[in-house]
């Protein structure tokens, strides 16, 4: 065999522990917050903004049906008459502009909605590994540490070279050894 291990303490092997327990909660806290912080996100996108868009395209429709009914009133009814219907006429397209507007932000958003719930899935699928390991795997990796340093104090509590211990004395057959000097004395 080769070399053996000068091993006299388990404080290295027990001090990790604290370190291996920090990293695993704050990896899953951190984890739980983006998680958290990216659902807030994905949430406010599809139930507030979406529905925000919703309600300004019917607001604006309603004012572009106003608009045109003002025009309609501006409008002469005798064709010999002459009335302005400038003012009328401007409000009409800026009220077809906003509404146009509202549309163009509805199916952005709603661009957005599927953007951000497919950066969501990709989040999790990416993070699940990192997950799994922080949770499960570091909970063995803890287990494991602690065993071996249980074994270590055991081997060193018996008394092994290592441990600066006399090493323990074995009890010594009586019953075989005593019958071959016995045995060999006799002849």
């Amino acid at each position: 065999m080769g070399e053996s291990a000068r091993i006299t303490e388990t404080g290295a092997l027990r001090g990790f522990v604290p370190a291996l327990v920090e990293f695993r909660d704050e990896a899953l806290t951190g984890l739980m917050t983006a998680e958290a912080t990216a659902s807030r996100m994905a949430d406010w996108v599809r139930n507030d903004r979406l529905p925000h868009w919703k309600r300004q395209i019917q607001r604006r429709q309603e004012l572009v049906t106003r608009a045109r009914s003002t025009l309609e009133s501006k409008r002469p009814l005798n064709p010999d008459e002459q009335r302005s219907t400038v003012d009328a006429e401007l409000a009409l397209r800026k009220a077809k502009r906003d509404l146009a507007h509202a549309e163009a932000k509805l199916q952005e958003t709603q661009r957005w909605v599927r953007v951000v719930d497919k950066a969501l899935e990709e989040f999790r699928g990416a993070t699940s590994g990192l997950s799994w390991f922080a949770r499960s795997d570091m909970d063995r990796a803890i287990a494991a540490l602690n065993s071996m340093a249980d074994a270590i104090d055991a081997y060193l509590a018996v008394g092994g070279p290592e441990s600066g211990k006399p090493a323990p004395r074995l009890p010594e057959d009586s019953g075989d050894d005593a019958d071959q000097q016995s045995d060999g004395g006799d002849a």
